[in-house]
């Protein structure tokens, strides 16, 4: 019968759940991100700009989320560099594709395209991963060791 008792007496789970403001975790972005003046971007979407004691906290508190994803930024590296590859390609076509587009991007240099969804991704992965972990959604449990280009390796 301890079977029967292990069975039916077991551990039961607490889910805890924690209510953030969508405008916490904008600010969190904001300054994980560090694209452009916190506060004066803050302004720009409609939050407050905060106080100079407050931006000494945030900043603080960014270096801590950032400190905590920092042995994964390679990796969001490479897929931010993948990504924009990818995008880059694929826009290419579309503006080979189409006259409009064409007229519309002439003189555009690749590089500030490539640059540019660069920005984006890396600017998305690095918010998602440093909110998420803050926030435990994202729960690392491995790091990784590097990574190495396939296409310079001579395969004999």
């Amino acid at each position: 019968m301890k079977w029967l008792r292990r069975l039916f007496n077991r551990d039961e789970y607490v889910v805890h759940r924690v209510d953030i403001p969508v405008s916490t975790i904008v600010r969190w972005y904001m300054y994980d991100t560090s694209l452009y003046d916190e506060n004066d971007l803050a302004e720009l979407i409609g939050l407050n700009r905060v106080s100079q004691e407050g931006h000494i906290k945030e900043q603080e508190d960014s270096d801590n989320r950032l400190l905590a994803i920092q042995q994964y930024m390679p990796f969001l590296e490479q897929m931010a560099e993948i990504s924009a590859n990818i995008l880059t390609t694929i826009q290419l076509k579309e503006i080979d594709d189409s006259a409009e587009l064409s007229a519309l991007a002439d003189g555009m240099p690749t590089e500030i395209m490539h640059s540019l969804f660069k920005a984006v991704a890396l600017s998305t992965l690095v918010g998602t991963f440093s909110v998420g972990t803050n926030l435990q959604i994202i729960n690392p449990t491995s790091v990784p060791t590097g990574f190495i280009n396939m296409e310079d390796i001579d395969e004999q």
